[in-house]
């Protein structure tokens, strides 16, 4: 098997990884917002005053009732395990040493003769692996804050409009879209997680051996799930094109990445929901028909 068939397979694995751990939490937050959304139901239909056709009425009373709305389905939300299902998504991310660094190092180094060793963290890199996984909490609760907010807001302009089967609808609607968000989000994060861990570990690699001057390829699927710009730039590294560190951190002002997308894309890739990975770069030696490579020298 060659290096690059190797390789893929270690992508592949990573993937499926990935995509397990955003299933879990599909799952997990099915289930909360299922709930919170029922218990929201319950609580509305003992608040809201109603006319005879069933209509939410435009009263002082109802707006109050709806006012505390966001504040009370953040509750729900925490007493259906939101919290809970958080701390499970965190606790898949793993540790410091995720198999798909490890395995692409060993690749790397049965591939070459003065062998890189593993890098030794540093408190910085310690504290950056573990800042991602405190980030992803708050970005998966400001998340949640948002729709929260929003289902109150809709329901407050549509008092005196609609029935109330039609306004808890309405709201369940929005609420709904808290799950698809907070699985972009928790698949974002994780890949994140896994590619800062990637990054730091080279940038430990160069600093240990200042002699190499590395270059990087861009690494993962190109499926009909690939964004456009993913697919282009994998292609390219397929076809040998190599990137330094310079050149990849100015892609964060590339029009065809996108500038809604998360900054910094040695460490966020392609953006949300990106599973790709920079990888450091192994030229193949054309000399070895197995297609074993070497360290480009300095």
């Amino acid at each position: 098997m060659t290096f690059r068939q190797r390789l893929d397979r270690i992508m592949a694995a990573q993937d499926r990884n990935i995509l397990s751990i955003t299933d879990n939490y599909e799952r997990d937050m099915l289930r909360v917002v299922s709930n919170a959304n029922a218990r929201a139901i319950y609580y509305l239909s003992n608040q809201l005053q109603t006319d005879r056709d069933g209509k939410v009425l435009s009263t002082a009373a109802n707006r109050t009732v709806l006012r505390k709305l966001n504040r009370l389905f953040l509750d729900w939300m925490n007493e259906s395990g939101f919290e809970i299902a958080n701390a499970r998504l965190i606790a898949q991310f793993g540790g410091y040493e995720p198999p798909s660094f490890v395995q692409v190092l060993d690749l790397i180094n049965e591939n070459i003769k003065n062998k890189l060793t593993f890098p030794k963290w540093m408190k910085a890199d310690i504290q950056a692996f573990q800042g991602i996984k405190i980030a992803t909490v708050d970005v998966l609760e400001g998340a949640v804050s948002i729709a929260a907010e929003n289902a109150m807001r809709q329901a407050l302009f549509a008092v005196g409009g609609l029935r109330f089967e039609d306004l808890t609808d309405l709201m369940g609607r929005s609420l709904d879209k808290t799950v698809a968000e907070t699985r972009t989000l928790a698949s974002t994060a994780v890949s994140t997680y896994y590619r800062t861990i990637h990054a730091r570990g080279f940038e430990r690699i160069q600093q240990e051996n200042p002699e190499l001057q590395l270059r990087y390829s861009y690494e993962g699927p190109i499926d009909k799930l690939t964004r456009p710009w993913c697919a282009k730039i994998a292609r390219k590294s397929r076809s040998g094109r190599t990137y330094t560190r310079s050149e990849i951190d100015a892609f964060a002002d590339d029009p065809e990445r996108g500038k809604s997308q998360p900054p910094q894309p040695f460490y966020t890739g392609g953006g949300y929901n990106c599973r790709h990975q920079w990888i450091l770069f192994i030229p193949e030696d054309r000399n070895d028909v197995k297609g074993r490579r070497k360290l480009p020298k300095p």
